[in-house]
């Protein structure tokens, strides 16, 4: 779901579900739905601007870290909180919520 208040989308906290993989699957597929939505509310990743990230393990933020990075364009990294859970809904390893400046 994503709320627009002035000029920012605020998009709710994205799993995986069904196609569950490593973390970097997981996190590349959740970047490309991030992006389908945004896309579809005239935005896009490269609008996103903040990210507050889970992951259920501390020992795969490198491979979260890798794979998060090579979905952004170079130079767009968001800002971004990386927060340790016990568990995350359906088995995920790692969720992903965004804010982003709406689209003209």
């Amino acid at each position: 779901m994503v709320h627009l208040f002035l000029s920012l989308k605020y998009l709710q906290g994205l799993i995986q579900v069904g196609q569950f993989g490593t973390v970097a699957e997981e996190t590349e597929r959740i970047l490309k739905n991030i992006d389908s939505i945004l896309k579809a509310e005239g935005s896009g990743l490269d609008s996103v601007f903040d990210a507050t990230c889970f992951l259920v393990s501390e020992e795969t933020y490198a491979e979260f870290n890798s794979a998060h990075t090579k979905c952004f364009s170079a130079g767009q990294l968001p800002t971004r909180t990386t927060i340790g859970v016990s568990w995350l809904p359906l088995g995920a390893k790692v969720e992903i919520k965004v804010l982003a400046v709406a689209g003209s």
